[in-house]
């Protein structure tokens, strides 16, 4: 946990100043008097925007540590653990605020007490009833069990599985929780595409990939270049720790908060212990290549795209014309959606297009955190059914530094592979000609429909619902 947290807070220390209502409240158990207890609170101390709450120790129980062994050779490790206080770590009084926006439980499998309520009791379980809770009101939450040697406690985790938005841990990891529930050995894929949200696997040197909830492989990634692996140890934590910051803390897509994740891990293994070379995660990012999988069409056959424009199309007015403030942006359903209906009509278009199948995206050149906001403030239920949301800081750029053109920016989204174009159908929808012209031009084709009237209207809802009902039946 503390490892997690470390490499969390190091994300953001320069961007405080932009995330001034950030705060973390971070639940542990240790000894506050021993040597190892006063080491972690010092080291806890120097976080920014922390708050450290630690369980009753009165059993005065020493402060967890572990020695690891690692080979010179290979990429082996061995672990000596002694949970310590972590053994007597009591869920009972584990209170999140109920303001928090995401909810994190790493190390679970370290859980003595933890894991004794979900075999006992799993549906009073202090820490099922707080998944529950906040997956029940609309916030996001994660879960990174870690190892376990005794295999029959993984087959706990199933209880927690329908409250995780997150489920972040290694291949084997996966592969054991997979068998342990269904008592077969078959695929995880499988088995997570049936169970939970999102998947996030680890796979060290062959990257990762993320496995979406009636999908399957949605995006799979390679491992970032590195010459030399120094230790391997605390990898995990620092992966889980970038994918997180960069999808919650700053907002970026799955794809690129992927990209980050696994650059963050990368950056773990070139020193030595569980710390990361921070100054190189950004020249390790340029080396992950991450795409786009296609495993969740495999029952039509087909892909079907549908890329909107933001100002003008979704909504009915530039959003770049408002002042939105620190707290969490000011700006209003009829400013920038029109009417509650037109909103309500623009929701459900949404839903359609993913009940049908449809990979769903934003392309815009206004900011993808401003359009981010503006959905999570106005309307939360749209944001989920969008695969990307990209702005103009997420597109490639030219020789000038200039966001590159819709034609270029849109096989981001589709794939650049033209020999694929019998196997998918695009639309892209827009109020600017410029950009109709421009991704007319694309090889393969798209089609395009020209919004002109200051944001979509019904009719031209339909038009779009009957357009996807048509190819995925072609």
């Amino acid at each position: 946990g503390i490892n997690f947290l470390t490499h969390f807070t190091s994300n953001y220390i320069d961007n405080t100043a932009s995330l001034p209502n950030v705060t973390v409240e971070f639940h542990t158990a240790f000894n506050t008097e021993d040597d190892y207890g006063e080491i972690l609170q010092k080291h806890l101390s120097t976080l920014p925007k922390v708050t450290t709450h630690c369980f009753d120790n009165s059993k005065n129980a020493a402060t967890g540590h572990c020695v690891v062994l690692t080979s010179s050779v290979s990429s082996e490790r061995t672990f000596f653990t002694h949970r310590g206080a972590m053994n007597h770590l009591n869920p009972a009084p584990l209170s999140p605020p109920t303001t928090a926006s995401h909810f994190h439980l790493t190390g679970l499998m370290n859980m003595t007490l933890v894991l004794d309520t979900l075999r006992s009791s799993p549906s009073t379980s202090p820490i099922l009833l707080t998944l529950k809770s906040h997956h029940s009101n609309g916030r996001t939450t994660s879960l990174v069990p870690q190892f376990s040697p005794n295999p029959s406690d993984y087959s706990l985790i199933s209880h927690l599985l329908p409250y995780t938005t997150y489920l972040i841990l290694s291949e084997n990891e996966a592969t054991s929780i997979a068998s342990s529930i269904t008592k077969t050995s078959e695929d995880y894929v499988k088995f997570f595409t049936e169970n939970v949200e999102y998947t996030i696997v680890t796979k060290g040197s062959l990257g990762a990939c993320i496995i979406k909830r009636n999908s399957g492989i949605i995006l799979t990634s390679s491992s970032p270049l590195i010459h030399s692996v120094v230790d391997s140890t605390g990898a995990g934590d620092a992966f889980a720790a970038g994918f997180l910051k960069s999808i919650k803390m700053e907002e970026k897509d799955m794809l690129e908060s992927l990209r980050i994740g696994c650059a963050y891990g990368g950056a773990a293994c070139m020193k030595l212990g569980a710390t990361v070379a921070l100054e190189r995660v950004n020249e390790l990012m340029k080396t992950v290549d991450v795409s786009l999988e296609s495993s969740s069409f495999k029952d039509s056959g087909k892909e079907v795209f549908c890329v909107f424009d933001f100002d003008q199309t979704l909504t009915c007015v530039e959003t770049s014309e408002f002042h939105f403030s620190s707290d969490n942006k000011v700006a209003s359903v009829n400013q920038v959606f029109g009417s509650q209906h037109r909103m309500n009509m623009i929701v459900e278009m949404l839903k359609e297009l993913k009940g049908k199948g449809c990979r769903i995206s934003i392309l815009s050149n206004n900011s993808s955190f401003v359009i981010r906001k503006c959905l999570r403030k106005l309307c939360p239920e749209a944001e989920s059914c969008f695969e990307r949301i990209l702005g103009f800081e997420d597109v490639q750029c030219n020789n000038l530094g200039m966001p590159c053109s819709k034609s270029v920016s849109i096989l981001d989204i589709i794939g650049r592979n033209s020999s694929n174009s019998s196997g998918r159908s695009v639309i892209f929808i827009d109020d600017n000609r410029t950009n109709i012209r421009d991704v007319q031009k694309i090889e393969g084709g798209v089609e395009t429909k020209l919004i002109e009237r200051g944001g979509m209207d019904e009719a031209d809802i339909q038009e779009i619902i009957d357009w996807a009902g048509q190819q995925l039946n072609t």
